[in-house]
């Protein structure tokens, strides 16, 4: 005996459900790894910064203050 319409349309949305849900899935791993690399990539750029604004801050202070005159 066949199923009747109503049983593939049951088994139809479900499909659809399990493949919106994957397809979220999907999504939403690829943009977690990509915030992983690139924050981690600014985070490394900003320590370099802060590193060379505190070089910077050393160097103003070790220079004294000089003439213009």
């Amino acid at each position: 005996m066949l199923p009747r319409s109503d049983e593939f349309r049951q088994i139809r949305d479900v499909n659809k459900e399990e493949t919106m849900f994957l397809g979220i899935g999907i999504v939403l791993v690829l943009l977690w790894l990509g915030g992983f690399v690139m924050f981690h990539t600014a985070g490394f750029l900003i320590h370099i910064l802060l590193v060379l604004a505190l070089v910077s801050f050393v160097f103003h202070f070790l220079r004294g203050r000089t003439s213009t005159v």
